[in-house]
C-alpha cells in the first residue's frame, strides 16, 4: 500500500503518513492512528507501539489466563467465600498497583477456584455472593489483559462477568462490568460504542443525588467519565463538557471517603478532577490540561496507576508546552510509583520519543535510562 493509498484508505492527510514514517514527527492524536490503524487492519495498540504481554516475555502466563477465562482449567477445590473475596481484594489491588506480573500469576487459579464456588454453591445467598466473585474475578482479568494488549480475550472476559453479575442480582454490579466494558471499547478506538453503552448503563442507575448511596453515585459518576471521553474523541466537545459537570457533581457527593461495596468503583472527588485533566488531553488543549492538574489536589489518594495515568497526562502537556524537565519529573514519578505501567502505554512511548531528541540541547538525566527500560531507541 502506497503512502497516498493509505492517506485514501484512513482520510489521513498524507504528508501526516509521510512524517510518521520518516520519523519527522514522533507523535500522532489518537484519532489518527485509530483511522491509519482501521485502514491498515491492525489493532491500535499495535500503531502505538504498546507491548504484548508481560515485561519479562512470560508467555505461558497469558496462555494459563487465557485457558482460565474460556473455563478450560480443571476443577479446582473451592475455599470458603470470605477466603475467596479476600483474594478479590488482594488482586485488585495489585492491578490497581499495575503490578501485572505478580496479578497474571494468581489469576488462573483464582478463576478456576471461583467458578467451583458457583458449582458448589447450595443455596441462592450462596450462588449470588459466589457470582458476584466471580463477576469481580472476570473483571479484574479482563483489565489486566486489556492492559498487556489482548483487547479480544478482554471482550470474552468482560461478556462472562456480566453475565455473572446478573446472576449475582446485583444492578451496580452489572453497571460496573459495563463501565469497564466502555473503557475497553475506548481503547480500541470505538467510541461512539463506548458512549453509549455508558450512557445508557448510567441511564439504568441514575440516582437522586440527595437520597442515593454513595456506591450508586460512584458507579454512575464512573460510567459518566468514561462517556465523557468518549464523546470528546468523537469530536462532540460541548457534550463532553456538559457531561463533565455531572462527573464532578457526582464527585462533590461521594467525596474522598472509602466505600465498603465489593464491586466498587475507584470514583471520588479527585478522580473527578482528574476527569477534566483527561478531558483536556483527550482534546489536545495541552495548556488547559496543566491548569487543570493544579486543581487536582490530592492525586496520591488515587489508585496508583490512575494517579501515574495523571501524571502521565501532565508529562504529555508539559512535553508540548516544552516544560520538558516538568515532563520528566513526571516520568520518573511514574517509575517510582509503578513501573510496570509505563511498558504498557502508548502515550508513555509517545512521550519520551518526543523528549528523546531534546537530549542534544537539554540536559535531562535519568531520561535515557527510562527510554532503555521501555525499548525506546535514541
Amino acid at each position: 500500500m502506497s503512502q497516498e493509498q493509505l492517506a485514501t484508505a484512513s482520510g489521513v492527510y498524507v504528508g501526516i503518513i509521510r512524517k510518521l514514517e520518516q520519523g519527522k514527527r514522533q507523535s500522532a492524536r489518537l484519532d489518527t492512528i485509530t483511522a491509519l490503524a482501521a485502514a491498515l487492519d491492525a489493532p491500535v495498540s499495535d500503531l502505538l507501539g504498546v507491548q504484548h504481554g508481560l515485561s519479562d516475555g512470560k508467555t505461558a502466563d497469558v496462555a494459563a489466563i487465557r485457558a482460565a477465562i474460556y473455563d478450560r482449567s480443571e476443577d479446582a477445590e473451592s475455599p470458603a467465600l470470605a477466603v475467596l473475596r479476600r483474594n478479590v481484594t488482594d488482586m485488585r489491588s495489585l492491578y490497581w498497583h499495575a503490578r501485572y506480573g505478580a496479578l497474571s500469576e494468581q489469576i488462573p487459579g483464582h478463576l478456576a477456584a471461583a467458578r467451583s464456588a458457583v458449582r458448589a454453591a447450595s443455596g441462592g445467598d450462596d450462588r449470588r455472593t459466589a457470582s458476584a466473585i466471580l463477576s469481580e474475578s472476570l473483571q479484574i482479568a479482563a483489565k489486566l489483559v486489556t492492559q498487556l494488549a489482548y483487547e479480544d480475550l478482554a471482550h470474552v472476559a468482560l461478556l462472562q462477568a456480566v453475565d455473572a453479575a446478573e446472576a449475582a442480582e446485583d444492578p451496580l454490579l452489572r453497571a460496573a462490568q459495563h463501565s469497564s466494558m466502555a473503557w475497553l471499547l475506548s481503547r480500541q478506538g470505538l467510541w461512539q460504542q463506548a458512549q453509549t453503552l455508558a450512557a445508557t448503563a448510567a441511564q439504568e442507575i441514575e440516582p437522586v443525588l440527595s437520597k442515593a448511596s454513595q456506591e450508586q453515585v460512584a458507579v454512575w459518576g464512573y460510567l459518566l467519565h468514561f462517556g465523557t471521553m468518549a464523546l470528546a474523541r468523537e469530536g462532540r466537545t460541548d457534550e463532553a463538557h456538559e457531561l463533565l459537570a455531572l462527573v464532578q457533581a457526582a464527585g462533590q457527593v461521594v467525596g474522598e471517603r472509602k466505600l465498603t461495596a465489593a464491586y466498587t468503583v475507584p470514583f471520588s472527588r479527585t478522580w473527578a478532577a482528574h476527569s477534566e485533566v483527561q478531558l483536556a488531553q483527550v482534546t489536545d488543549q495541552p495548556r488547559q490540561a496543566l491548569t487543570a492538574a493544579k486543581r487536582v489536589e490530592h492525586p496520591e489518594t488515587l489508585p496508583p496507576s490512575i494517579h501515574c495515568r495523571h501524571l502521565l497526562n501532565v508529562a504529555w502537556a508539559a512535553t508540548l508546552q516544552w516544560k520538558s524537565q516538568e515532563a520528566l519529573d513526571a516520568l520518573r514519578k511514574i517509575e517510582q510509583i509503578a513501573p510496570e505501567m509505563l511498558q504498557h502505554h502508548g502515550l508513555a512511548r509517545s512521550v519520551v520519543e518526543e523528549l528523546m531528541p531534546r537530549r542534544r540541547k537539554q540536559r535531562m538525566p535519568g531520561l535515557k535510562g527510562i527510554a532503555e527500560r521501555m525499548g525506546v531507541t535514541d
